[in-house]
């Protein structure tokens, strides 16, 4: 139970940090593991390099192999 608070104390100290209303609603479904909502938010707002990074943390590689193809990154 205190290891789901810790978290969720993380989660809004990250939305203090973050004054973009669109990237704290990504955090958001990140937080609810709501993964594609928050990649597609990222996309939405031209942040395909937010997307990126998502999907590296998650380790879902062909995810990131098809987001550089649709010209994510410039690695």
């Amino acid at each position: 139970m205190k290891n789901e608070d810790y978290y969720g104390l993380q989660m809004i100290e990250r939305m203090h940090n973050n004054d973009e209303k669109v990237k704290q609603k990504a955090e958001i479904a990140c937080f609810f593991k709501r993964f594609d909502e928050a990649e597609q938010i990222y996309k939405d707002i031209d942040r395909k390099d937010l997307a990126l990074g998502l999907r590296m943390k998650l380790g879902d590689w062909a995810k990131v192999v098809a987001l550089i193809e649709s010209g994510a990154g410039n690695d």
